[in-house]
């Protein structure tokens, strides 16, 4: 087998949905709903195993400004390190001060984080490092049809997956 073909080979594995994620709207945080039926490159296939991997639903529209909108299902990874966060990666964040789970891009800046809306109507949010608890990287997105059947809402060049 061709090793490009290899590492990109696909696995189809059921996870967890914990439910709905804030994107603009304010949310208690989620427990575990239902399940999702996705597909994952091969080398996640060991995190579905053992339930590192989960999918939230987005809930508002913070997120509209890369393409991801409400009703999206986003595909994230609990195990990870915080080498793996870049200036384009949405992340899971919990605030326990507010009891809410939010999606968003952070940036770290002097001890202090900020969650990064991507739509100009959503302000940004500001917090201490120390304040938050991030729970998860988004590594993937899970789309079902709009209510025309379309699957396709629009990209925009800095779509993150």
């Amino acid at each position: 087998m061709n090793k490009e073909l290899k590492e990109n080979s696909l696995v189809i594995v059921e996870v967890e949905n914990e439910g709905l994620v804030a994107a603009g709207r304010t949310l208690a945080f989620p427990a575990p709903e239902s399940t999702s039926i996705i597909a994952l490159p091969e080398r996640y296939a060991d995190f579905a195993k053992t339930g590192k991997i989960k999918t939230l639903t987005v809930s508002g529209n913070s997120l509209l400004g890369i393409g991801l909108h409400d009703g999206d299902e986003l595909i994230c990874k609990q195990a990870f390190s915080k080498k793996e966060i870049g200036p384009n990666t949405i992340c899971i964040v919990y605030i326990p001060a507010l009891g809410e789970v939010v999606a968003k891009k952070i940036r770290f800046v002097a001890g202090e984080l900020v969650l990064r809306s991507c739509n100009p109507d959503v302000p940004d949010i500001k917090a201490r490092e120390n304040d938050v608890d991030i729970r998860g990287v988004v590594i993937g997105l899970h789309r079902t049809p709009d209510e025309y059947g379309h699957f396709d809402r629009g990209y925009e060049p800095d779509f993150p997956f």
